[in-house]
């Protein structure tokens, strides 16, 4: 299955089709809510090493030129268990820029966090 979160017109887990693409996606959720960035929008690929959100390689997609302008350099292949966000553009940082900024971390620096799941070995 796919995983769309945030600011979709109707966020939704959808069966994975073989040769899927973010279009696709997009078409099966109704497209993009006024507020979303849709061009900061990422996938998260959990098949890339990662289980259940955790872990995985992150991809940065551009959904508000696949949407809105038909830019068709910007559709990319979906794969099971891939999950797609889509912030709301109206904040101006995300979570972890807050974070960083915090720890007096540099722009553009990686930040090592640590999550704890309960139950979790």
């Amino acid at each position: 299955q796919i995983r769309i979160i945030g600011e979709a017109a109707k966020p939704q887990g959808i069966p994975y089709k073989q040769y899927m693409t973010l279009l696709d996606v997009m078409i099966a959720v109704g497209g993009l809510t006024d507020f979303a960035d849709g061009n900061g929008a990422t996938i998260l690929r959990t098949s890339d090493g990662g289980k259940d959100g955790f872990g995985g390689k992150q991809l940065s997609v551009r959904l508000r030129d696949l949407v809105r302008r038909g830019d068709i350099s910007a559709n990319v292949e979906m794969k099971p268990g891939d999950i797609l966000t889509t912030l709301d553009g109206r904040w101006t940082t995300s979570v972890a820029d807050t974070y960083a900024a915090a720890a007096g971390v540099p722009p553009g620096q990686a930040v090592p966090v640590v999550v704890e799941h309960p139950g979790a070995p």
